[in-house]
């Protein structure tokens, strides 16, 4: 790659990478809405800090304030934030000793202090819910926080002068206010073992009952399953059964007891093996769960935990709800998804199952789409959220949208799930700039797409998940490695097959230049496009079997392409001449006429040719030149003039400097423009004993011409192109640092690298695969850590983590 092209990357980098700083609304003071709770409630229950399912905490944030949209929630002298929690109730919550473990939790898996938080840091959301939570535990006792409706809206009445009527009113609004919004298929797994009555039995079918009553199975939205099971597994309905809520739950009150032994492993494996087919119903494009209702341990608890370690392989989140005292929890939390205390519920028998079953809906309704490499197609009407799993190695995530716009949330820990409240980074996708999310290390990554309320898209959206490094030019990239969110580098986009490093030279078309951006079809070629990024020309390869829409304005499908763009024969992989773009019709006023050629100074590897009224251009192939003294129409190939008179180099007094040499090379001593070196296409050498100059030849023999390198820089005859000598802090108004020695001279590799800045933590020194330094600044409130070559927030202490196993 030549400096120019190298210099084009770079300031396309800096123009188009400019990531979003991670955002946690649930530490910021005064701020509410239902994303912010939900984000806190999702914080809680990804750290297992409490043993409740936090739904009396969810319903106490709507019920007290509207989940803080209330205009006197933040009122001047009331602190108590989003949960409304007075300031007698947060003081007991700083020393009774019987919270003592859960204020040692707090501290170690929310880095909170609790014993130094003060009443007004309770307008931040999640100080807020932890000291209404931790009340709630120490009012509760033994028997811990109620999971009814009716007994819940008995304990928040007692905290002062309330009505339990209210809270019941006000938890009906919550819970019949918010549909579901993405698809979801959902299968219960009913234990009718031998250990239950037939009046146990049927109060799990009531639970089911209520269950489904809560979900959209009208529409579609939802679909449900229902499989008994006891010694012999009874499929009772699948995913396909095309019935409407009301048939449906006639279908659950027909089933019969069937006692038996507990085979939960075999009802597992029946799901897996039949129940999530898309032959038999299930969608790719839907969340899938599987939800046991059992009251005791398997018959077989290895085969159990084994069959449900397969099933979740398969993209299937599974909840459990165990009854009675003959739950075998090591068993459960193996068998459920993980974190296992926000995947399984408790209940002392089945009178006690929560008739109206919300404990459970809210979880499941909130199930991620569980996604693997493959291509899945949403409604714009799905704000989904989208569990990434893991692969061996590195994946692309491309997200893009037929019409209108989206936003992207997205987050490479599970610590949280991300959302408008909290993520990690934030992109917009539209119809002409989809996402590329490049995960270098093939690690989970979660997702959150939400529509936009204005401009939103109308139809349909598309999430592609492929093997590797599939980059596309055109895009906005985000790029992730070990669950940290970075800037795609150089290397990133030279690494993806689709980006083509054969650049067109951006000094030669007035097509693309200042802010424009765009993309557009390669005149001759439909298996590649051109996109202008920032005034950058990048030539991309669709990927095998797909060509460029002018329709659509992106790769698809050769059978999907307009009649006129189909090629009639198969366009080949590597061309020799590589053209500039025509983005429209010709001009009113043509540049050019058809067939005109012209040529470059000083460059004999490439000449002008009119196409479509404007000049573009084409590049001759290895071991020929265009010389418009030979032929005006084409490159020809370069030939020995042995009887050519020697036209000497014209030399001048070398200029000594302080610019790096390198030994390994020795500067020709004498004219390096001889037959041999032209026949083999060496048309660049060293200049001797002065570095900031360079020898180029023409197509005639021992004919060259002695040019200077540009201020600042040095001719490195590795590369066979004048480099920086000096950091770069700004190449567009050549800004240089030079009060210490460049890096990447000194430790060039071959390769892209980074290095510390002295005495200055919140810069950095980024090398190019050239040994060109360019200074770099990290985000706001990050510096500099080198040992993970990468900005970390500031007092944040990094230690190696320990290798995965398994």
């Amino acid at each position: 790659m030549s400096l120019l092209q190298n210099f084009v990357w770079f300031s396309f980098l800096c123009a188009n990478l400019a990531l979003t700083q991670r955002v946690d609304l649930t530490r910021n003071v005064n701020v509410g809405g239902t994303e912010v709770v939900n984000a806190v409630i999702g914080i809680l229950r990804q750290s297992c800090l409490f043993d409740d399912n936090l739904l009396y905490l969810r319903r106490v944030a709507y019920v007290d304030s509207h989940d803080g949209r209330d205009p006197d929630t933040y009122t001047t002298g009331f602190k108590g934030g989003i949960w409304n929690i007075d300031e007698v109730d947060f003081n007991s919550t700083l020393d009774d000793p019987d919270l003592q473990k859960y204020r040692d939790a707090i501290n170690k898996n929310l880095f909170i202090d609790w014993s130094g938080v003060t009443y007004s840091d309770l307008r931040r959301p999640l100080f807020s819910a932890l000291a209404t939570e931790l009340f709630a535990i120490s009012q509760s006792g033994k028997n811990g926080i109620p999971l009814t409706v009716e007994t819940q809206s008995v304990l928040w009445s007692n905290n002062g002068n309330k009505s339990p009527n209210d809270f019941v009113k006000a938890v009906y609004e919550l819970e019949n206010g918010f549909p579901v919004r993405q698809n979801l298929d959902v299968a219960f797994l009913l234990d009718s073992s031998a250990s239950m009555s037939k009046d146990d039995f049927n109060k799990a079918k009531e639970f089911v009952k209520s269950f489904v009553s809560g979900l959209d199975v009208n529409s579609g939205v939802a679909r449900v399953a229902v499989v008994e099971y006891s010694t012999v597994v009874y499929p009772i309905l699948g995913l396909d059964n095309n019935q409407n809520e009301t048939t449906l739950i006639d279908s659950i009150n027909n089933i019969s007891y069937k006692p038996g032994g507990t085979h939960t492993y075999e009802a597992i494996k029946y799901v897996q093996e039949n129940v999530f087919k898309v032959a038999n119903g299930s969608r790719s494009n839907a969340a899938k769960v599987v939800v046991i209702v059992t009251d005791g341990r398997s018959d077989d608890n290895i085969a159990t935990i084994n069959a449900a370690r397969d099933l979740r392989a398969q993209g299937v989140t599974i909840y459990a709800v165990g009854v009675g005292s003959l739950i075998d929890d090591r068993e459960l939390s193996l068998v459920v998804s993980q974190p296992s205390c926000s995947h399984i519920q408790r209940v002392g028998n089945y009178s006690d199952l929560p008739s109206d079953s919300r404990t459970n809906l809210q979880l499941v309704t909130q199930s991620p789409v569980v996604l693997r490499p493959g291509t899945y197609t949403f409604d714009c009407g799905s704000d989904i959220s989208a569990n990434v799993l893991r692969t061996v190695s590195g994946k692309t995530i491309e997200i893009s949208v037929d019409d209108g716009e989206l936003a992207v949330f997205g987050s490479g820990s599970n610590a949280f799930l991300p959302g408008t409240a909290i993520y990690s980074f934030n992109e917009t996708v539209t119809r002409t700039k989809p996402l590329n999310i490049y995960v270098r290390d093939g690690s989970q990554i979660l997702l959150a797409v939400r529509n936009m309320s204005t401009g939103g898209c109308a139809t349909q959206y598309h999430v592609k998940i492929t093997d590797g490094n599939s980059l596309k030019m055109g895009s906005e990239f985000v790029c992730v490695e070990a669950g940290l969110i970075s800037k795609c580098t150089q290397k990133d986009l030279s690494g993806s097959p689709f980006i083509h490093l054969g650049t067109p030279d951006p000094s030669l078309s007035s097509l693309c230049t200042g802010t424009d951006t765009f993309v557009a079809s390669y005149p001759g070629f439909s298996d590649r496009y051109l996109s202008c990024n920032s005034g950058i020309l990048f030539v991309v390869l669709c990927p095998a079997g797909q060509g460029y829409s002018i329709t659509s304005f992106k790769c698809v499908d050769l059978n999907l392409l307009p009649t006129t763009q189909k090629p009639t024969t198969p366009a080949p992989t590597t061309v020799a001449a590589t053209t500039a773009p025509v983005v429209t019709a010709a001009p009113t006023t043509p540049e050019c006429t058809a067939g005109m050629t012209g040529f470059f100074p000083n460059q004999n590897d490439r000449y002008k040719i009119c196409v479509a009224g404007r000049f573009q251009v084409a590049f001759c192939q290895q071991g020929y030149v265009f010389d418009i003294n030979v032929d005006r129409t084409r490159c020809v190939k370069v030939v020995a003039a042995s009887t050519a008179k020697p036209a000497p180099v014209t030399t001048v007094v070398p200029v000594q400097t302080n610019a790096p040499t390198n030994p390994a090379v020795t500067a020709p001593a004498s004219n390096p423009c001889t037959p041999e070196h032209i026949q083999q296409g060496l048309f660049i050498f060293a200049y001797p004993q002065d570095n900031t100059k360079f020898i180029k030849c023409s197509t005639f023999p021992f004919t060259g011409t002695i040019l200077d390198c540009e201020e600042h820089k040095y001719f490195s005859p590795s590369v066979g192109n004048c480099l920086y000598l000096d950091v770069v802090v700004n190449p567009t108004n050549q800004t240089f640092v030079t009060d210490f020695p460049n890096p990447c001279i000194k430790n060039y590799p071959g390769d892209v690298q980074y290095h510390p800045y002295p005495g200055n933590p919140y810069k950095f020194i980024q090398c190019d695969a050239f040994g060109d330094a360019f200074v770099k600044d990290c985000d706001l409130g990050e510096v500099w850590e080198q040992d993970i070559l990468n900005c970390i927030p500031t007092g944040f202490k990094y230690e190696t983590a320990p290798p995965l196993v398994g």
